[in-house]
């Protein structure tokens, strides 16, 4: 009979061993699956940062273009404007036909009144 209880414990003692060692080996697979999961995460989340930063460069860089673009085709049109007025004062002429249009009215007043040419004068 002593021997019988021995042996049972043994076995007992065997059979805890075994469940211990099964539950360790299933609490270190899900470590590492948490583990692997946890890194695919991490994986995914800094591939879509780098999405976001090389689309925010993008828009940035395209922003830039656009108002250099803009800068130079300004700069383009103030120089002709520039060169414009340049050969119109070569050629004697102080206003532009556009100018001479919106100006109209007064120019008329200006070269039907002797008097209103002389204060003009004057102040020149």
């Amino acid at each position: 009979a002593e021997m019988k209880r021995e042996t049972r414990q043994q076995e007992a003692r065997q059979k805890k061993k075994e469940l211990i060692m099964k539950t360790n080996m299933k609490m270190a697979e899900e470590k590492i699956r948490r583990e692997k999961e946890l890194e695919q995460a991490q994986e995914e989340y800094a591939i879509q940062c780098r999405r976001e930063t090389e689309t925010v460069k993008a828009e940035g860089e395209a922003k830039r273009a656009k108002r250099a673009a803009t800068t130079k085709e300004y700069s383009r049109l103030l120089n002709n404007q520039i060169e414009e007025q340049n050969i119109q004062q070569m050629k004697g002429e102080i206003m532009t036909p556009v100018e001479r249009s919106i100006n109209k009215e007064i120019l008329s007043k200006i070269e039907n009144d002797p008097a209103l040419q002389q204060k003009i004068a004057e102040k020149l």
